[in-house]
């Protein structure tokens, strides 16, 4: 049987470990934060930025051509997870995400996983990468965008 200062000892140590996990959590949500901050005033093509789950920055209201174009930047302890996704198709069966980056001429830079295309950064050794090349897919997007004419399907 554990003496009292053991069991004492075990519960600050978990405390501290608890501590340590509420405090990496809070980093995860304050790089969220700090992302959405950059691009709040600069979302074209996209219509709005928020934070998901504490995790996650994601960029929505992009529309072409049936498709609803988002970009998830999900947020880790020693990584940021780019995410290129149709929201409309999820598994990607119209395949317009992978359209679109192709036109973009970058669908070599991804993997696709599903419907979706991942870009992997890592933190904090890429994180300025990071929001670069948000800044000009963004741009290359918007540009894209505004050259074909729209169609509905």
């Amino acid at each position: 049987m554990a003496s009292a200062r053991e069991c004492q000892d075990r519960f600050i140590a978990g405390d501290r470990r608890s501590r340590v996990f509420a405090t990496a959590l809070d980093f995860v949500l304050f790089r969220v934060e700090r992302i959405i901050e950059e691009f709040k005033a600069d979302l074209y093509p996209f219509q709005r930025i928020d934070n998901y789950e504490k995790t996650d920055a994601f960029f929505t209201g992009c529309c072409w051509n049936g498709a609803h174009l988002g970009i998830d930047v999900f947020v880790e302890p020693n990584r940021y997870r780019l995410r290129f996704v149709d929201r409309e198709d999820w598994e990607g069966k119209n395949g317009r995400a992978r359209l679109a980056l192709e036109k973009v001429d970058c669908l070599q830079e991804y993997r696709p996983e599903g419907g979706a295309f991942f870009r992997e950064f890592e933190f904090p050794r890429q994180a300025g990468e990071l929001v670069e090349y948000i800044r000009a897919f963004k741009s290359r997007l918007a540009r894209m965008l505004e050259s074909e004419p729209t169609t509905s399907t």
